[in-house]
């Protein structure tokens, strides 16, 4: 028969190590959330607001809050003439941040057209959207040519991070075998 205290204490040991493997893992940041972090506003300049630029400052305003969705309601009122590539950037990332992948690939489309300064970020999250949109092995191809041919420039950390997170999706692992 056991001794009872060293019963108790093995129990115990059990229980604080489960504990602390717990808090550990908790503790660690979400991949996902990492690589799916909305890009900043880096065109507009909140100090610098007009009658004239109104309305897309008050896009801006909303969409560095983090009320996506009300940013892109107001993304969406611009005229044609102030609807820039930028913009249509912008309002492809409120709609990513808003979970509507789907929706958001065609304003990202425009917003990263070759030659554009969000090109390599449009083609990032348009990796995420397709891979969100269960288009899962176009993702991960076009995701490893972008890292190829370097395409992802300042984002080739986030991307090497993705692909990683992407080869770990069972349904990859199945289909692309190491």
């Amino acid at each position: 028969m056991s001794n009872p205290i060293l019963v108790f204490l093995r129990c115990t040991f059990l229980i604080v190590s489960m504990v602390a493997f717990h808090a550990c893992q908790s503790a660690a940041p979400d991949v996902k959330s990492t690589l799916y972090e909305p890009y900043p506003n880096v065109i507009f300049d909140m100090g610098n607001i007009h009658d004239g630029n109104r309305a897309i400052a008050d896009a801006f305003s909303e969409y560095e809050k983090g009320n996506y969705e009300k940013a892109y309601t107001l993304f969406n009122t611009l005229t044609f003439e102030e609807k820039t590539p930028d913009i249509h950037f912008y309002t492809g990332m409120s709609l990513f941040a808003s979970g509507k992948f789907e929706e958001s690939v065609g304003p990202l489309r425009i917003g990263g057209k070759y030659g554009s300064q969000f090109q390599e970020a449009a083609e990032y999250y348009l990796v995420i959207a397709d891979y969100e949109r269960g288009k899962k092995e176009i993702a991960f191809d076009r995701l490893k040519v972008m890292l190829a041919q370097n395409r992802l420039g300042g984002f080739s950390e986030k991307g090497q991070q993705l692909v990683k997170y992407i080869a770990a999706d069972p349904d990859i692992k199945e289909n692309f075998p190491e």
